[in-house]
């Protein structure tokens, strides 16, 4: 038998008690993200509204996310907020989230809005802060809205101010 030193004995002991308390620690769920709105503040100022779940026992922090927004198949427009966001656990928070629209590709998917609704979709990922370290999640929703009324609003919104 290998007589290990004792500031080694030592480091090997509690990296094998770090190692079981993560192993035994509850497990980090993703927060359940749903798209709630898209409006047109202005021309230049559009937000994407969304509702996120935590599921966990456990508050979480959301450090920094990004995503994008489309309109059937076509990408209309990105953004990132770095803002903390602060997830109480167990409860739903609503959240509005700055949108930069890509007007050439908004205008190239009115072709695909010639029908009684259109499909928004929002998908990206985010970095929370939790009691084992930083996650990284991804995301991903949709929402089908009667177009006459999602256009009349949008476009309300943009010619507003």
């Amino acid at each position: 038998m290998v007589a290990i030193p004792f500031p080694s004995r030592r480091l090997a002991v509690s990296a094998a008690v770090m190692l079981l308390l993560v192993a035994c620690g509850p497990a980090v769920r993703a927060p359940e993200v749903r798209l709630r709105s898209i409006n047109a503040k202005s021309a230049d100022e559009t937000v994407v509204g969304l509702e996120i779940f935590n599921p966990n026992r456990f508050p979480l922090h959301v450090l920094s996310v990004d995503y994008e927004v489309s309109i059937g198949d076509r990408l209309c427009g990105k953004g990132r907020r770095s803002d903390a966001l602060f997830l109480d656990a167990r409860d739903t928070t609503f959240a509005d989230f700055p949108l930069a629209i890509d007007y050439s590709e908004l205008l190239k998917s009115i072709p695909a809005q010639f029908t009684d609704s259109v499909v928004f979709t929002v998908k990206g990922r985010y970095v929370v802060s939790t009691f084992v370290g930083r996650r990284r999640f991804g995301f991903s929703g949709e929402r089908k809205v009667a177009l006459k009324d999602e256009v009349r609003s949008f476009i309300d919104g943009l010619f507003q101010n």
